[in-house]
């Protein structure tokens, strides 16, 4: 197989991923998608983070990331802690409803992904989770 022949397999293999992936996000919380779990799970690993914190880490446009802050912000699994001096924006906290559906969502992908590699074995997965691993830091 060629080196062009193999990146357009990838290309297919990852445009079927990103639909079932869409598909799962779905399934975690009718109202919320993906995206909206995704903005959740940067500001718990992003220490006072502002929306504009969250556009930059996700590489998504400012109004997109408040679009899905406001629905986050309505369905009461964020809210807005205080402005920081010379800073503009306010620090997004995680609620107790907000970490109770973020564990549950993983939970739930856990578990359909322990499904979907059932028939590897660990070596398997760990082959595939340290060429994940090399794929994704070198997108950066």
């Amino acid at each position: 197989m060629s080196h062009e022949d193999a990146v357009e397999n990838l290309y297919q293999q990852l445009t079927l991923f990103v639909r079932r992936s869409r598909d799962l996000g779905n399934d975690i919380h009718p109202e919320l998608s993906l995206v909206s779990y995704t903005v959740l799970s940067v500001v718990v690993a992003t220490p006072d983070a502002r929306a504009a914190d969250v556009a930059s880490v996700l590489g998504l446009d400012k109004s997109t990331v408040s679009r899905h802050i406001d629905a986050l912000l309505r369905a009461r699994l964020l809210r807005r802690g205080d402005e920081q001096p010379g800073r503009r924006g306010y620090i997004l906290n995680l609620t107790p409803l907000g970490r109770h559906h973020l564990d549950l969502a993983a939970s739930r992908v856990r578990s359909r992904l322990a499904s979907w590699l059932a028939d590897w074995d660990e070596s398997e997965i760990e082959n595939f989770t340290g060429l994940f691993v090399r794929f994704n830091e070198s997108i950066g």
